[in-house]
């Protein structure tokens, strides 16, 4: 809804007040789900000689928006490893953050069960590699005392992410 601000007129005799509404620009949000570089997802991007291979028929949607959302589950790494099929340990390239930027992804969380699949380092690490090509990681793994939130000011809007992980989490103590 507009914000609507009111404009005190001192006179010496009453007028009426009109409200002027400020409009805010329209702001744009694509929330996507895990994102997952590895494994076959791997495999078919170097056998199509294209690390964006997984992003070819939704790029574009993804960099219309304002703002582009996702879960990284895995961390960007300098020690990466090919992936197994059958593996549940993950681990990308540093090439991977660029092609994530170019394909209009602006914040990744990292609140997830994959985030210190190679190191407990491996978080911040990743963070350093998305930073280089302007996405702001963002989310706590377990108690690695990182953000788990990030404040976003644009078009005049103000938004909070929050990311966590919780799994295995006792909510009642």
């Amino acid at each position: 809804a507009p914000a609507i601000v009111v404009e005190r007129i001192a006179s010496s005799t009453p007028e009426i007040i009109e409200p002027v509404i400020e409009k805010n620009e329209p702001l744009s949000l694509i929330f996507t789900g895990d994102i997952m570089l590895a494994r076959h997802v791997d495999f078919l991007s170097k056998k199509n000689k294209d690390e964006a291979y997984p992003f070819l028929k939704i790029k574009d949607f993804l960099a219309a928006a304002d703002l582009t959302v996702g879960n990284l589950e895995g961390p960007i790494v300098k020690n990466y490893f090919t992936v197994p099929n059958n593996s549940t340990h993950f681990s990308f390239a540093p090439s991977k953050a660029e092609v994530l930027a170019q394909v209009g992804f602006d914040y990744l969380s990292q609140a997830n069960n994959h985030t210190n699949d190679v190191a407990y380092a491996s978080e911040l690490e990743t963070k350093k590699y998305l930073a280089q090509n302007n996405i702001i990681g963002f989310g706590q793994n377990r108690n690695s005392g990182q953000d788990k939130a990030t404040k976003i000011e644009k078009n005049n809007y103000k938004i909070n992410l929050f990311g966590l992980y919780t799994f295995g989490t006792d909510f009642n103590r």
